[in-house]
């Protein structure tokens, strides 16, 4: 199976939604933002904030070049991780992009009380970011439009890889 890299903005849940759906197809989950503070010693917001945006764009990409080797992967990616060099390209390429869409107002909802996120702080912050980044966003194989309900979003998420990529995923057959 190709890899399925879930995309979207900060707050749209691709964390805990790759995570229930490499336990459903009985696959390796990984999170890039978590692989990037283990590799950098902080937090993709605290290299933003000491060292800069580009450089975590930078580790972002080597992070990519090295996941696009391995197979049969859910990758929860940061929200910006698509958006820099080639990385949807060479995600489109080598894998299966799935973008979970949703609304300004949804996205502040969830992250408004969350911990600092020094791109997207305010409401108008998001609505600027996500006009910046839903041009990439949507060159996505598979949209999603986000509900509230995980297990409503695992089953959208199952049943839209099963009908675009029947032959890739195997154990999808499974009852969710």
């Amino acid at each position: 199976m190709r890899n399925i890299y879930l995309i979207g903005m900060p707050g749209s849940g691709k964390s805990t939604l790759g995570r229930k759906i490499a336990e459903i197809l009985q696959v390796e989950h990984l999170d890039t933002d978590e692989m990037i503070t283990k590799r950098a010693g902080m937090s993709p917001e605290d290299i933003i904030l000491h060292q800069g945006e580009l450089e975590l764009r930078k580790l972002e990409h080597e992070l990519l070049l090295n996941l696009l080797t391995r197979e049969n992967l859910i990758i929860s990616t940061g929200g910006g991780f698509p958006v820099y060099d080639d990385n949807m390209l060479n995600m489109n390429e080598h894998g299966i992009t799935l973008y979970i869409r949703y609304s300004e107002e949804v996205l502040w909802s969830r992250l408004q009380n969350d911990r600092v996120r020094p791109l997207s702080s305010s409401y108008e912050a998001i609505v600027e970011l996500l006009g910046k980044r839903e041009g990439v966003y949507g060159k996505a194989r598979i949209i999603i439009d986000g509900e509230d309900d995980i297990l409503k979003n695992t089953k959208n998420v199952i049943n839209a890889i099963r009908k675009e990529f029947p032959a890739e995923t195997p154990g999808c057959d499974r009852n969710i």
